[in-house]
């Protein structure tokens, strides 16, 4: 926890810098026009991953050869590139042996631009920690606004205050996962004015952070408030003592973030007469019908696992084989054509059934390869991932577009010194170096095109006026399969089972067949 000035980022990083941070923020800021029938957050997701796709390609080619923008710099070889790349290599095996490919490709898609963001930000280290703090900002100041009445019907009904991300939980541990390097920014900080710049930041999350009510992201504050103060206490000598005092600081304006808004009026209308106190309440409750619900989950991904240990089901696909292992007293399942939410309500279980043991060994191998790094960025690092635990094992935060980059630009940047332990520990990919910067290339510029033919595919599904419109809606983004459903279940209704039942066999072929696709199937039995 000692603080050390910043070195001077060059010109051409300095671009970089600004361009990085428009780019992320752009993501949080991403909406398409159009929303589901059902009132989902489909507009939303797609327009976060296809922004995400093109920012972060746009970036990353910029980054690859010699531009205004950024100087050239070379794919580093090192365990934490080795295990990024045997990460990519198992994510491109198990989503091609999916069963809906399509739907792997979306997941995929979301993997790959999250290496290529954690590979960027590592290229502009500390110079780069200021590129998440706008999107910070933005997000925590789109909650106050939402909260207090300056911003009506910014979320989803019912899932205020979300701000720009429309969704309270989504803001809420998005904010949590970025509080330890805006706490570093008050820590690290070379002057006064820019360390108040950071305290202000640090009031601003936490009070949105209370006010969305995640007790996910409640409990990652609490972690991160006794990893603080243990490390206050820890500086023992007299050089670390001069750290002490902007970790009180910190603290202080953490906990009057937290607890000013919880006393103030507010134009949310909670169910609960004391909606807060309720929230703390119930931390770690099991009992309440979302826990409950999330140990269902939980031991029903497990089977799934268990039942596809090494590669998994394939990334994406959780939800077309949850019914496969749910019983019928899920509490999860809702009466919708198609019953399963497309995430799983946990980043640490949905991975494991996704991926299977080859890329849980991956991952870990990446997690020990980044909690092996040395230097002032440790703490960072660390506090990152200590954060990540209650977020990532009862929540499905790093599925996000924003989340996701927010978390791999921190960790990028908290490790961009080639000498560290870690980098000189012998690379699983070194040999692979030159094909793999040319090969994640061509995957980001292959990526982006499918995100944007996925949003192309949700515009003509929400302008459609014949069955014509619907169907290449479908074939064009075939992973789609509750919607695959939806346009079976019109074409029924309009005696067009010749065209209906292609689609329920396709459903039927890559998820576990859905009481409604059986039921459309036999409304078109002679």
């Amino acid at each position: 926890m000692t603080t050390t000035a910043e070195p001077c980022a060059s010109a051409p990083a300095r671009g970089l810098v600004l361009a990085s941070s428009l780019a992320l923020a752009s993501v949080a800021l991403a909406r398409l026009p159009w929303r589901r029938p059902e009132g989902g957050l489909a507009h939303l997701w797609l327009a976060e991953e296809a922004v995400a796709s093109l920012a972060v390609t746009g970036l990353w080619l910029a980054s690859r050869w010699r531009t205004n923008l950024a100087p050239r710099a070379p794919l580093p070889a090192g365990a934490i590139t080795g295990w990024l790349l045997a990460l990519l290599a198992t994510e491109l095996l198990t989503a091609m042996l999916a069963a809906n490919p399509w739907a792997a490709a979306r997941a995929s898609t979301l993997v790959l631009v999250g290496v290529a963001t954690f590979l960027l930000a590592r290229q502009l280290g500390a110079a780069g920690r200021a590129v998440p703090l706008l999107t910070l900002a933005l997000i925590g100041g789109g909650v106050l606004a939402e909260a207090f009445g300056l911003w009506p019907g910014a979320s989803r009904a019912g899932h205020a205050p979300g701000g720009f991300l429309g969704e309270r939980n989504a803001a809420g541990q998005l904010l949590a996962a970025g509080l330890p390097l805006v706490g570093c920014e008050v820590l690290t900080a070379a002057s006064a004015g820019r360390r108040r710049l950071a305290l202000g930041l640090v009031a601003l999350d936490a009070a949105a952070i209370t006010l969305c009510r995640t007790r996910s992201a409640w409990l990652a504050v609490l972690l991160l408030g006794g990893l603080t103060a243990a490390s206050m206490l820890g500086a023992g000598s007299r050089r670390q003592a001069g750290a002490r005092r902007p970790a009180i600081a910190l603290l202080v304006v953490a906990l009057a973030g937290f607890l000013v808004p919880a006393f103030t009026p507010s134009a949310l209308r909670w169910s609960s007469r004391h909606p807060y106190r309720d929230t703390a309440l119930h931390l770690v409750d099991t009992r309440t019908p979302s826990a409950a619900g999330r140990l269902v989950q939980y031991a029903t991904t497990l089977r799934m696992a268990a039942a596809h240990p090494l590669l998994g089901v394939g990334p994406g696909n959780w939800s077309g084989q949850y019914l496969a292992f749910a019983d019928r007293e899920d509490p999860t399942l809702s009466a919708a054509a198609w019953p399963v939410n497309r995430l799983p309500s946990s980043d640490v279980f949905g991975f494991l059934a996704e991926r299977g043991a080859l890329g849980a060994l991956c991952l870990l191998g990446l997690v020990v390869a980044l909690l092996r790094g040395h230097g002032p960025a440790r703490w960072l690092t660390r506090a990152t991932l200590f954060a990540l635990l209650p977020l990532c094992a009862f929540d499905a935060v790093l599925q996000l577009a924003p989340a996701l980059l927010v978390v791999a630009w921190v960790l990028g940047s908290a490790h961009d010194d080639p000498s560290s332990a870690a980098d000189k520990t012998p690379a699983i990919a070194s040999a692979l170096q030159r094909g793999g910067q040319a090969g994640l290339s061509l995957a980001l510029v292959a990526a982006s095109a499918l995100s944007l033919t996925r949003v192309d595919a949700f515009r003509q599904f929400m302008h459609a006026r014949d069955l014509d419109a619907l169907e290449r809606s479908v074939w064009l983004d075939p992973g789609d399969l509750a919607r695959a459903l939806f346009v079976a279940e019109v074409a029924v209704e309009s005696g067009r089972c010749d065209r209906a039942l292609p689609l329920v066999a396709m459903a039927a072929r890559r998820a576990t067949e859905t009481r409604a696709g059986r039921a459309l199937a036999a409304r078109c039995r002679p």
